[in-house]
């Protein structure tokens, strides 16, 4: 048992311990080095965007207070929810009927037309007095505006600046999701379908109820009190009608994390030299393995999510045979292009290599059932049990790959590949060397129990790698 526990100990640290340190070492490096804002931000959560210097979130988040004019940004495609006087169609391509209410979609750009006033959702003579102040440009003490911040599970209303129309949604299907509902507009004055107006706004990782709405370091939902829908974005454009922009709809699985928005500022709001001071005092410092588990996360979910089909994208089934490579590099002004791929012949020669290693154990498993031993002892050990162990390596590189959705390339067979040339290193080793035991440990007891590979198999396996 004790010999077990000294094995058991020095497999994990030479396979587990070493590997993850490695792993972890440059991640640890990448975050050390790369401290400042970039175009990558958005994927991250405010928490983690505000440990970046230069970062929006560090330099303009404001509480969000009932009356102010706002935006709304969508955070995994970045796009801006804006309406206008322009009416979805009567019928759409598949001749399902619409509202024709006043559209509401996605536009890439900021403009006029993305700002929305955020209301109390019960109106009130107070906060009617409160705007006839704020819109005069009367100087608010800070301690009367805060009393009208906007906190997690706050109950609103959405006003469209521009056209002075209420966010609605209604049991109408989206024009390009059929399950989804319909985002739209309502007039202020139509009292009767109030209720399709009213949107709680649901602070993601707030605590408490007390959590206020920030700019930019908050993502919330808005999701329908009478609909139970969120307002969600996808990155699929609507036709010309709707300006090539992003269809806007009201999603009946509220709490994806595809339904994340931001509000990425407040018209007419900056900050002074003395708030960025206080801001920059106020960010709680995020840990290293925090970090680190927040990118496993994000980078799991976004390699799942690469679902779009690619020219050079191919199946699983053809990669063993080289059909068809990948491109490495391009440039589109010069039309020049390098096409990568691995060495043909040495790619066929270990998929040969793999299927004649599952013959050969077959042939062996066949013949000593009839009590033939044609092969020794000791190399069918060596077979079963180290080139065993190298072909279930390949299976389990290679195998997953076929219940994936997303899209695949060739260069996912990349480590595969390393334990198909293994095997054919191995094979060779079999069919070269006669006076095998020679190589080999005689006695299981003894305390290295591997095989020793031979030169010529080494040599051998390290040409195959080199052509690649």
């Amino acid at each position: 048992m004790a010999q077990f526990t000294q094995h058991f100990m020095a497999r994990a640290f030479a396979l587990l311990a070493v590997p993850f340190a490695l792993y972890i070492s440059f991640f640890y490096v990448h975050l050390a080095v790369l401290t400042s804002s970039g175009p990558g931000d958005a994927y991250h959560t405010a928490k983690f965007q505000m440990q970046l210097l230069n970062n929006p979130m560090r330099q303009s988040s404001f509480d969000v207070h009932f009356g102010d004019e706002i935006q709304f940004r969508h955070r995994d495609t970045g796009v801006y929810m804006e309406s206008s006087a322009d009416r979805y169609p009567l019928r759409y391509a598949d001749q399902r009927v619409s509202s024709q209410g006043q559209q509401v979609t996605g536009a890439k750009k900021r403009s006029d037309n993305a700002y929305w006033r955020i209301k109390p959702a019960q109106a009130s003579d107070e906060f009617a007095q409160f705007m006839v102040r704020k819109q005069a440009g009367e100087a608010i003490p800070a301690e009367e505006t805060d009393r009208w911040a906007v906190h997690n599970l706050d109950f609103v209303q959405l006003e469209h600046v521009n056209t002075g129309m209420n966010l609605r949604t209604h049991d109408v299907a989206s024009p390009m999701t059929a399950t989804n509902m319909e985002i739209t507009t309502l007039a202020l004055n139509d009292t009767a379908k109030e209720a399709d107006t009213v949107w709680q706004i649901k602070i993601d990782h707030a605590k408490t109820n007390a959590t206020r709405l920030q700019t930019s370091a908050s993502f919330m939902r808005i999701v329908s009190q009478k609909h139970g829908v969120a307002v969600w974005t996808h990155s699929k454009a609507l036709p010309d009608w709707g300006h090539k922009h992003q269809e806007i709809n009201g999603n009946k699985k509220p709490e994806d994390k595809s339904t994340l928005w931001t509000v990425p500022r407040i018209r007419g709001r900056s900050a002074s030299a003395e708030e960025l001071d206080a801001m920059a005092k106020k960010i709680v410092k995020m840990g290293f393995l925090a970090k680190f588990a927040e990118l496993q996360g994000l980078m799991f979910r976004h390699n799942n999510a690469l679902t779009t089909v690619h020219p050079f994208q191919s199946t699983p089934l053809t990669w063993p045979f080289m059909v068809r490579g990948i491109s490495f590099w391009t440039d589109k002004d010069s039309r020049r292009q390098i096409y990568l791929m691995g060495n043909p012949v040495g790619w066929w020669i270990s998929d040969v290599a793999l299927l004649m290693y599952g013959v050969t154990m077959v042939m062996i498993a066949l013949l000593t059932r009839r009590n033939v031993e044609v092969v020794d002892g000791i190399v069918q050990r060596h077979m079963l049990r180290s080139t065993g162990f190298i072909v279930a390596a390949w299976v389990l590189h290679y195998v997953p790959f076929f219940l994936m959705g997303r899209s695949l390339f060739l260069h996912h067979y990349l480590p595969s590949s390393i334990f198909a040339y293994m095997t054919t290193a191995a094979l060779f080793q079999f069919a070269s060397i006669m006076d095998y035991p020679r190589f080999a440990l005689k006695h299981w007891h003894s305390n290295v129990r591997a095989l020793v590979p031979s030169g010529v198999s080494v040599v051998g396996f390290g040409i195959l790698v080199a052509a690649q």
